[in-house]
């Protein structure tokens, strides 16, 4: 079966790459999607009344 994760250094390098993006809605998606473990359409789904600040 074919692993379907990134190893930490893997990670960093993608994000590294991330980083180059102009478009500051494309690099929030990918690190929201990369550091909760969201899947890309849960994390495009979200709207603003979805989040909680206050309750986390």
């Amino acid at each position: 079966m074919q692993e379907l994760y990134l190893e930490t250094d893997e990670l960093k390098e993608f994000l590294k790459y991330t980083d180059r993006y102009r478009n500051i809605v494309y690099r929030t998606l990918i690190y929201l999607i990369a550091f909760t473990g969201m899947r890309p359409g849960e994390a495009l789904a979200l709207k603003t009344e979805d989040i909680d600040l206050e309750e986390n």
